[in-house]
């Protein structure tokens, strides 16, 4: 932020005022830890959401529902690719790049993220290739508008797939602002200017391949700046190391992460608009798109801070601190709860009316909306969190199980649900999917653990695990 003359005039406030948060925040315990840790994280996130539904107002005016519909499905397919282009190299990296950075493994370090960035963008280059070819073999017989899409979306992917690496790479090294501003503030900001320019500076009749392009190349200058951010973060011992490469043990570890990542995408919403855009045209693909996006605000609180307490579950879990672990699970879920509540509330009410926003006919899409919020209301008071809480002490496995058993069953009940009852039996299966797999995922909290998710443990910090815990 620039210095105002007020700011010049009166240093000596607000360094006395930095210097009272900051002992404040210095004090102990887990509620001033989390605050420390997210307090850039949620603001960022808070922006984030709010560029996000402005840009999809203006996005969704712009194009209309037919063309907004061949957008999000066409949007959905790429994410799908996504998750093959990127290998789940960026998730990796996470691990990686923290191993090798505090075990000043420098020559590992380099080559990792020589290896990571290359494998991505060849694969994902390779992806969009033959995605790109089989939309020119089937073109023929695809709707309107939907193979350029199509293929818009192609040209959108290897640019994606490398911006999520390089923002998990500064995630590792610990630089969140940097790692967060270039994909939830700049580039939407970028998207939305191109979007409303193309409409009402220029008057152009915007349809959706050209919005993809649009959306493309703000990806691309996002991609440069946190490239930027990125070679300014490696340290300089890096820079000057060999390299070296342990290239089966990263492609190891990144296929495991990639099972669950798929059954992940198949329990997700955009597995849902790709299911519903096949069977049911890319209108209803579009009005279910935006009331996905809607309900997934519900999740908000959760999602925001939960990458924070990720090393704080696994620090009280090694030192068998179990009584602890039960109070940061239970703060956690207490405060989502209220967050969540109140959001799911709001939509209850005002839903209508702002789905309204993104023009008179996405307001047919309330019924889904209600569905997608109740399943993610369950999702973000327990199973997201219960999740978290397995694969971080030594039990991924069984979340593993969990999570693949529930994407098969997902995929399936959506298929039927949809041919039968359209655009809410999707949700419907989606919704009775999230309440089982948060359940199951709490029973094995409970069973191997001793940890209770949800807002109804207790909140007493104690010292020590039980014996045999």
């Amino acid at each position: 932020m620039s210095a105002t003359g007020e700011q010049i005039e009166r240093p000596g406030l607000i360094a006395a005022s930095r210097a009272r948060l900051t002992r404040y925040l210095a004090k102990g315990g887990i509620a001033q830890a989390l605050a420390r840790g997210a307090a850039w994280s949620v603001g960022i996130n808070v922006a984030g959401q709010a560029l996000s539904f402005v840009v999809q107002v203006v996005l969704t005016r712009s194009l209309g529902r037919v063309q907004y519909g061949n957008y999000a499905y066409a949007l959905a397919w790429m994410n799908t690719a996504l998750l093959f282009a990127k290998l789940e190299m960026d998730t990796c990296s996470l691990r990686f790049i923290g191993v090798y950075d505090g075990a000043k493994s420098w020559s590992l370090l380099r080559g990792f993220l020589g290896r990571a960035a290359r494998l991505v963008g060849f694969v994902s280059l390779g992806i969009a290739a033959v995605a790109a070819l089989t939309v020119w073999i089937i073109a023929s017989h695809l709707r309107q508008g939907v193979a350029a899409s199509l293929w818009a979306a192609c040209a959108l992917l290897p640019v994606t797939a490398s911006t999520e690496l390089k923002a998990r790479c500064l995630h590792a090294f610990k630089k969140v602002p940097e790692s967060q501003i270039p994909t939830l503030v700049l580039r939407p900001i970028l998207f939305g200017l191109g979007v409303a320019l193309a409409t009402y500076a220029f008057h152009l009749r915007l349809e959706a391949p050209a919005a993809i392009g649009v959306n493309a190349l703000a990806a691309l200058i996002a991609l440069l700046v946190l490239s930027r951010y990125l070679r300014r973060t490696i340290p300089r011992e890096v820079q000057l190391a060999a390299p070296v490469f342990e290239t089966r043990q990263w492609l190891h570890s990144a296929a495991g992460f990639l099972v669950i990542a798929a059954a992940q995408l198949v329990l997700g919403t955009q597995m849902d608009v790709v299911v519903i855009g096949s069977m049911l045209g890319g209108t209803q693909a579009g009005l279910y798109q935006i009331a996905s996006q809607l309900a997934s605000l519900v999740s908000f609180g959760i999602t925001a801070i939960i990458y924070l307490a990720l090393a704080m579950i696994s620090d009280l879990h090694a030192k068998r601190l179990r009584a602890k672990l039960q109070h940061l699970v239970t703060l956690l879920s207490r405060v989502n709860l209220i967050v969540s509540l109140v959001v799911v509330i709001l939509l209850a009410f005002l839903g209508t009316e702002i789905l309204g926003l993104f023009g008179h006919s996405f307001s047919a899409a309330y019924p889904v909306l209600m569905v997608l919020a109740s399943a993610n209301f369950v999702s973000a008071s327990v199973g997201i969190l219960a999740g978290f809480l397995l694969t971080l002490t030594g039990h991924e496995r069984q979340a593993a199980i969990v999570v693949v058993g529930g994407a098969v069953l997902n995929f399936t009940l959506s298929v039927v649900a949809t041919r039968a009852f359209g655009a809410i039996g999707t949700a419907s299966a989606t919704a009775v999917t999230a309440v089982l797999r948060s359940g199951v995922l709490a029973f094995y909290c409970w069973k191997l653990l001793r940890i209770l998710p949800g807002p109804f443990g207790g909140l007493r910090e104690g010292s020590e695990m039980s014996a045999g815990a």
